[in-house]
């Protein structure tokens, strides 16, 4: 049986699947292998490059064992990576710096200062992004501030790049989806920034050439074609934003269905025809195609509930959790906070913001801190989400996917109160490698749009209008901290 095989990069794990001509994994033909990233407390967040390399490059092998034993014909690979990642190479492909992530927040003087230069080249209606320390732009200039680098960088990429260098043995391109995501596109022309990197000192050499991601590429290196020798002429897309990809796999491919995300990190976003679209004050744009993904994101979405699991007296088991959460009143701990734990992206796009928790008394308790860690998250999306609907498009229907979702049904209510809008489960609970399964599907001419079979939704979960109401009405003390403190 042919089959594509879907590789999704995130922040805690890769997971390689292998799909049918529906996109559904094939029983028995999925694996995931653990990450590692560091992060420290002056506000870095990095990882080894050549590790997760190590890592991804495990993952396929076991993957490939598994189609080889279901006698599966792999036709084609999707990749989709954590997007934000920044990586530089000597003039042997080798890393010469530690892997970049977007939330790295020790650039955060540096976004500060290009934001006070006011420089034409850097306005997001040019990249489809605002100035911020997530961004390639911050990062390079902290980079070159502090004296990080011991060897100026012959190429700069992302680890998707990184991964198809080791692979082919000869520098990749970089997908749109990923060059926008890095704040290097001009989104006029599709083309690097130039005027950008003028401001830099960087000359274009020092990127790979921008293609669509499905300017495929075959043909493995020797080495990893002796490894991989079913893979060897096998088509590999350009590797795809996480976030395109979980977008297309919840079959949110047009403005009247938006994803709603949360993992690791959380976003709310859209499809909109066009590659130059205008970009609403507080939100972001990336191209994926002749489309463009436009929403915004959380830098912490999931991880509020992992540190709170690690470090407060609640439950880690997930369902227990969900039993103590729903016995309690929506916003009745009595707490205002901001859920910053790894800084802030959309829509206030602060540069160095930090978690507080305001109004702990004697008899706070850890389940309270976690209700309003919850609580606030869902705050800052129904600012994003306000921001869509009145500059982009009103949606007609929500589709929820992430691990946290898949993990909390307490976090879907509080999503769907908190909005005020029904929001649809699907059975699948990994729509992200669904999206990339259906790149590569669709790049086989398998499928002939994005949406041939949309998710089959497992349940509707309904807003309560009453417990809307009370949260809108709290989120007044929720801005006036942020105001204060931000």
């Amino acid at each position: 049986m042919d089959c594509v095989i879907a590789i999704d990069l995130g922040t805690s794990s890769v997971r390689a699947s292998a799909h049918d001509a529906s996109a559904s994994v094939i029983p028995n033909c999925s694996v995931v292998v653990p990450l590692s990233f560091q992060y420290t407390k002056d506000g870095g967040a990095f990882g080894d490059p050549v590790e997760i390399a190590r890592s991804v490059e495990a993952c396929i092998d076991q993957i490939l064992d598994l189609c080889h034993y279901q006698k599966l014909k792999v036709i084609a690979v999707g990749i989709d990576v954590i997007a934000g990642t920044y990586v530089g190479m000597d003039d042997n492909y080798q890393a010469v710096t530690d892997l970049f992530t977007y939330a790295e927040t020790r650039s955060f003087q540096q976004a500060t200062v290009l934001r006070k230069q006011s420089i034409s080249s850097f306005d997001i209606q040019k990249t489809g992004v605002p100035v911020h320390s997530a961004y390639f732009p911050s990062i390079y200039k902290w980079l070159k501030d502090s004296h990080y680098l011991s060897k100026d960088p012959v190429l700069w990429t992302d680890i998707g790049g990184f991964l198809f260098n080791r692979w082919f043995g000869c520098p990749s391109y970089l997908s749109f989806s990923i060059a926008s995501w890095m704040g290097l596109m001009d989104r006029s022309t599709g083309t690097i920034n130039k005027e950008l990197l003028e401001v830099l000192n960087l000359s274009p050499d020092t990127f790979p050439e921008l293609k669509p991601y499905d300017q495929a590429l075959a043909g493995l290196s020797e080495g990893f074609a002796k490894r991989w020798p079913i893979l060897e002429q096998v088509p590999f897309l350009l590797p795809v934003g996480d976030g395109a990809a979980a977008t297309i796999g919840s079959g949110c491919t047009t403005d009247q269905r938006t994803a709603l995300t949360i993992g690791t990190t959380g976003s709310i976003r859209m499809f909109v025809e066009g590659h130059n679209v205008y970009v609403p004050e507080g939100l972001w744009s990336y191209r994926l195609s002749n489309n463009s993904l436009i929403g915004g994101s959380l830098n912490d979405g999931g991880t509020l509930l992992s540190w709170a699991m690690s470090h407060l007296r609640i439950p880690s088991d997930h369902q227990v959790l969900d039993q103590q959460l729903f016995g309690l009143m929506p916003n009745g701990h009595g707490l205002t906070s901001l859920p910053f734990l790894t800084g802030e992206r959309s829509p206030g796009w602060a540069v160095n913001a930090r978690a507080t928790i305001s109004g702990m008394r004697i008899d706070t308790t850890g389940i309270d801190i976690v209700q309003a860690l919850i609580e606030s998250m869902a705050f800052r999306f129904r600012l994003i989400h306000d921001i869509l609907s009145q500059d982009v498009a009103i949606p007609s229907t929500i589709v929820a996917s992430g691990g946290a979702l898949e993990n909390s049904k307490y976090l879907v209510k509080v999503m769907s109160d908190m909005l005020g809008l029904e929001v649809l489960v699907p059975e699948s609970k990994q729509l992200t490698s669904r999206g990339t399964a259906v790149l590569a599907l669709k790049y086989s001419g398998l499928w002939k749009s994005f949406d041939d079979v949309l998710p089959v939704i497992g349940h509707r979960v309904e807003p309560d209008m009453q417990v809307n109401e009370i949260y809108l009405d709290s989120m007044s003390q929720h801005k006036a901290l942020y105001e204060m403190l931000i």
